[in-house]
């Protein structure tokens, strides 16, 4: 029943705001062990040079971003994204992105 739920929730098309850190889901939230420097200098480098996708960690969860684009100038930081989750895919399907205040 709880599966049918978050299906149901899932496929109502209602978007919702998400607050997370946005990274890349190569390393996730933890950056030291590729000893490039800053989180944000190992989050774009991941992504240019290792294929990695931009996404939001909320937690211990991480969330492949549609949008490839505008989260390269909120590398490493907090923000808010508005958008509809896709649980199958583990997917943020992205409507904005703004820094959290």
């Amino acid at each position: 029943m709880a599966v049918a739920t978050a299906a149901l929730l899932s496929a109502s098309g209602a978007k919702h705001i998400y607050t997370g850190t946005v990274t890349d889901n190569m390393c996730g939230d933890n950056h030291r062990d590729m000893d490039m420097g800053p989180d944000s200098d190992c989050i774009r480098e991941c992504v240019r040079l290792h294929g990695a996708k931009y996404s939001l960690l909320i937690g211990k969860e991480l969330y492949t971003l549609s949008n490839q684009v505008t989260p390269a100038q909120f590398v490493a930081r907090k923000v808010v994204v508005r958008g509809l989750l896709d649980r199958a895919t583990m997917t943020l399907q992205v409507e904005s992105i703004a820094e959290a205040h």
